[in-house]
């Protein structure tokens, strides 16, 4: 195997692995808002924060915390 064989193969990996956290984002970003849509929530999400839907007196709270009672 040569050396240009082998800065190739690394450069695909580089970019397989780049593609698959950057396809996880895009994924996650579109299923917070997908879910909000869905209840009439506005929402705001980061990687760093995760989904956060904003509550009827201003405040904001993370999704996976959210629960309804009635």
């Amino acid at each position: 195997m040569s050396k240009n064989d082998t800065i190739l193969e690394f450069f695909v990996s580089v970019l397989i692995l780049v593609l698959l956290l950057c396809g996880g984002i895009v994924f996650k970003y579109i299923q917070c808002h997908a879910k909000a849509e869905k209840q009439g929530m506005e929402c705001s999400w980061g990687p760093i924060q995760g989904c956060m839907v904003k509550m009827q007196d201003g405040t904001w709270m993370d999704y996976n915390r959210l629960r309804y009672m009635e």
